[in-house]
């Protein structure tokens, strides 16, 4: 089985084809979070789906992920000037 990390992974089709996290998933992290939204990192942000559904949400976004292909997928798609990868 492929793994993130191999070289010919292609993370591109991953950042294609994943299904998104239901917006329960949102509504829950969100209601949780009674304090002021400054900072939320998302670990393992894959190809960075939460950190763009999240960042409207949080003063600053921050992506982590120990796949550099997924980084750059995420850094393609990133569409908040909040949010880092």
């Amino acid at each position: 089985m492929a793994s993130f990390s191999d070289e010919g992974y292609e993370c591109s089709a991953y950042a294609a084809y994943r299904p998104s996290p239901p917006k329960a998933l949102y509504d829950t992290v969100l209601a949780y979070h009674q304090s002021p939204r400054e900072l939320c990192v998302d670990l393992g942000t894959g190809h960075g789906a939460v950190v763009r559904a999240l960042a409207t949400h949080f003063k600053s976004v921050l992506g982590v992920d120990s796949s550099e292909g997924m980084l750059k997928e995420a850094a393609r798609a990133q569409q908040w000037d909040n949010s880092n990868i």
